[in-house]
Parts: C-alpha cells; sequence; structure tokens
C-alpha cells in the first residue's frame, strides 16, 4: 500500500492483538486488549481507550439475514470530557485498538461478517491527527483522512482471522471518503499480489469484488444490512457507550431502543469492573457471557 506522507502508528501496533488464555475458554461482552488502565476511568465507569462492547440491535434484528448486534468502538470520550485529563481524548491508537477489539468481538461470538463506519473522521479527527496549519484548508483536512484511512485498514486486515470473518465492509457517507478508501483497497490489493501478505489474506484481500466475501467499501448507509450484508455493524461510540450524534444517532434511531441499548451497555460496563481481576501484566477485564 502506498504509505501516506504522515507517519502515524509505530510499526508494532500494527501487529494483531491476541486474547488471553482465559479468554478461549469463556466469551466476554467486553473486549479491551491493548489498552491501558486510567483510575479515573474506572471511577467514571467508563470503557477503557480503545476497548468495544457488544449489545443487541434491537429491530435491527428481523427474522431472515439481519444486523444481528452491535459492536460499539470506544476510541475516546465524549468532548465535555476531553478538558478534564488526556485519558479522555481521542488518539489514533485509541480508534486503532477500538477496530481491533471489535474484531475480536466479532470472531468471539461467531459473526462472519463485520462492518465499519469511518472511525475519527468527524469531530474526531483533528485531535488525533492536527492540521498542518491555522488554514485547515480542505486539501488537509482530505490528506489527514486519507492517513487515517490507511492506518484503519491495514490494521483490520492485520487483525482478523480469515477462517473465522469472511466479509469487511466500510460503509462511507459521501463520494470523497468512498474513494479514498476504494483507493486504498486497490493499492492492498496490488500490494497483495506482489506477495506482500500471507497466502490466507492474499485471498481475502482479492476477493475484494464478491458480495459475500472479502474486503470492501460502499457507499451508503450502515444501517441498510442490504447494502453491506454484515452481520454486525460498529457504532462510532464513545468511552460511555452511550448513544451520541452522527453515525451513532443513526444506529440508535434504527434500532427503536436506544434506551434499552443505553442502559444494557452501563449495565455491562458495570459488570466488566466489577469482574476485574488483579493482572500486573494485563489491564483486560473479563465478564462472564450469558448465551449469545
Amino acid at each position: 500500500m502506498k504509505n501516506s506522507q504522515l507517519k502515524l502508528l509505530k510499526e508494532n501496533e500494527y501487529s494483531a492483538l491476541e486474547p488471553k488464555a482465559w479468554e478461549k475458554e469463556k466469551k466476554f461482552f467486553v473486549s479491551s486488549a491493548g489498552t491501558e488502565y486510567q483510575e479515573t476511568v474506572f471511577k467514571k465507569e467508563m470503557l477503557p481507550r480503545g476497548s468495544a462492547l457488544i449489545t443487541s440491535s434491537g429491530k435491527l434484528k428481523k427474522e431472515e439475514r439481519s444486523i444481528q448486534a452491535i459492536i460499539h468502538a470506544a476510541p475516546g470520550a465524549r468532548s465535555r470530557e476531553w478538558e478534564e485529563g488526556l485519558e479522555f481524548q481521542p488518539t489514533l491508537l485509541g480508534i486503532t485498538r477500538s477496530i481491533q477489539n471489535s474484531i475480536i468481538l466479532a470472531e468471539r461470538f461467531d459473526y462472519k461478517s463485520i462492518t465499519f463506519p469511518f472511525l475519527g473522521s468527524g469531530i474526531f479527527l483533528d485531535k488525533v491527527i492536527s492540521p498542518a496549519d491555522e488554514t485547515n484548508s480542505d486539501e488537509d483536512k482530505k490528506n489527514r483522512k486519507r492517513a487515517l484511512a490507511e492506518e484503519i485498514v491495514k490494521v483490520a486486515v492485520n487483525q482478523m482471522n480469515p477462517s473465522k470473518i469472511k466479509k469487511i465492509t466500510f460503509v462511507l457517507w459521501g463520494e470523497e471518503d468512498s474513494q479514498i478508501f476504494s483507493d486504498i483497497i486497490s493499492e492492498m490489493r496490488s500490494d497483495a499480489e506482489k506477495g506482500q501478505y500471507s497466502e490466507e489474506k492474499k485471498e481475502f484481500i482479492l476477493l475484494s469484488n464478491i458480495e459475500e466475501e472479502g474486503l470492501s467499501s460502499i457507499n451508503g448507509s450502515i444501517i441498510n444490512w442490504n447494502q453491506h450484508k454484515g452481520d454486525v455493524i460498529v457504532n462510532a461510540a464513545n468511552m460511555e457507550v452511550q448513544f451520541g450524534k452522527g453515525v451513532s444517532e443513526v444506529i440508535s434511531g434504527a434500532t427503536g431502543q436506544k434506551k434499552e441499548i443505553d442502559d444494557e451497555a452501563k449495565e455491562k460496563i458495570k459488570n466488566y469492573w466489577q469482574n476485574e481481576k488483579e493482572d500486573e501484566t494485563s489491564t483486560q477485564i473479563y465478564m462472564v457471557s450469558p448465551e449469545k
């Protein structure tokens, strides 16, 4: 893939996150692999930055093939928390970790396809990749969005297991974002043909144009299953894991159960902290899961 002029993640931060041994034995509704414990975050009963949490999908789940669940990615807190401490502010690593943890959850609950919005491209963008100058021109914003998209696609492909995840789709709003992702995936396909990926990942990447499998991007709506055919969709959430504005507001409206899902998330976060086990080598929190 053609590298952006902006140097973002460190090389080791592209590597797939490994679930802990206990995750292989039990299912958990929260994944916070690769995140850091912060006392202030604990006291506010938020998820660690970079975590993900899975909930029901309300009216989006129908008898026929449909959106079965919502995974809430938590790359940072709501903007009102930003002034209280750096641990609440969105970061690039928070975005990419939340994508990796979203994939971990999809695989953990045996979903074969996952659909992402463009995480971090809205109000978080200026925080995660600073403007080149005070003018914050349209061209500069496009370049920064391109750099962010490159990181997102790369970590998603590195994280997924092709034997478990058969389809990753990025649903974009607007022609510019759609073209950015389309170009990146095309470049990734070219790299795969040159042998820059394992055989399993190469096969997955080269299936980009197959409707039911592979890596793809579309210009459409994340709540329209007929467009992306994803088993689970990812909500551009916050560390509070409460529905907000933008894509999150669209998803909450479509569920018809905003309050119920917000309450479900709150209860799962409480259980997350209640079930914390002291481990000096890891900040991952375990939570026993009821049946799917």
